[in-house]
């Protein structure tokens, strides 16, 4: 029984590693993106050592991004500027290589502003701050309560009460 288990867990692993084909993978991925300002994408490209293109794709919206060389196979494109917010699709050769989340600019005021609101009314600090982390998580994890409020309580609160320089 055991060994079956090792075999399953063996395979849950390893199995990956061998079945991701993609030539393409961009390095420092960020959770969020933000429309309105210019980010600079940086990818490796196992395919092309002179020139390589990708695709950013939202519904209809397509942007289409010249990788300026750096070196063997390494690629970087600055100022790219997501017009619109939602799910973009990095493409290579229509191969889906990566998914960015993209909000409106307007969404990151958002979260303090509900913080401080609650708070005002409610006169409830604690509750009010954990409302603003809540939204904020809420925002940043595709609309998605349940794992924005795991992130919320685990990752952002869980994270900075554990720290030692936290401590009073």
């Amino acid at each position: 029984m055991f060994r079956t288990i090792q075999a399953v867990w063996l395979f849950l692993f390893i199995c990956p590693l061998f079945l991701s084909a993609s030539s393409v993978s961009l390095k420092d991925i960020r959770k969020t993106y933000i429309t309105g300002f210019d980010y600079t994408l940086e990818w490796q490209d196992s395919t092309s050592d002179s020139l390589s293109t990708l695709v950013l794709k939202n519904g209809s919206r397509q942007l289409t991004l010249e990788g300026e060389r750096l070196a063997s196979h390494r690629f970087r494109h600055s100022a790219v500027a997501f017009p619109n917010g939602g799910y973009w699709r990095v493409l290579k050769q229509k191969e889906s290589v990566a998914r960015l989340w993209v909000i409106p600019g307007w969404l990151s005021i958002l979260p303090p502003l509900i913080a401080i609101l609650l708070a005002l009314i409610f006169r409830q600090v604690l509750v009010a701050l954990f409302a603003g982390v809540f939204s904020g998580a809420l925002i940043i994890h595709g609309y998605n309560p349940v794992s924005g409020f795991f992130y919320a309580a685990s990752e952002y609160i869980g994270h900075s009460a554990a720290n030692p320089d936290n401590f009073a």
